[in-house]
């Protein structure tokens, strides 16, 4: 019981700190001051919770998800919020390889569209826009 409560204390945790990123991206969007918020938000993650976005971003796509499975903390929700947090990154700054984010992106969205059981309009709907975003780059998906 204890491990039980300890996991799921582990997965609200990065669901919060995923969620912080995310929200204070949201409000700052328009200030310009974009990039150091970025930084300061990585690096809060990278304390919080042990996540590198940069050391995310090379892992292979084919391994990708069963990596984060690994560590125990990414439910559904968390990896939902985390692919948001790489298409926002994608579209806002140039901190990261823009290609990778939609690329890990799209791994995960791929991922939940066929391991939840619930059909998701807006999920198929990022996904599309992803695909399109990575052949308008011009080398198309993998």
């Amino acid at each position: 019981m204890i491990k039980k409560d300890l996991l799921q204390r582990q997965i609200e945790e990065l669901g919060k700190a995923l969620g912080m990123v995310v929200s204070k991206l949201y409000r700052i969007e328009g200030s310009g001051d974009l990039e150091s918020v970025i930084k300061v938000s990585v690096q809060e993650l990278k304390t919080k919770s042990d996540l590198d976005i940069q050391k995310l971003l090379d892992i292979p796509s084919e391994n990708f998800i069963k990596i984060l499975s690994a560590r125990k903390d990414f439910n559904h929700d968390n990896l939902d919020q985390l692919a948001n947090l790489f298409l926002l990154f994608a579209d806002k700054t140039t901190v990261y390889d823009q290609r990778k984010l939609y690329e890990k992106s799209l791994v995960i969205l791929d991922f939940l569209e066929n391991d939840e059981k619930v059909y998701s309009f807006e999920r198929r709907s990022k996904i599309a826009e992803i695909k399109k975003r990575l052949e308008e780059s011009g080398k198309g998906i993998r």
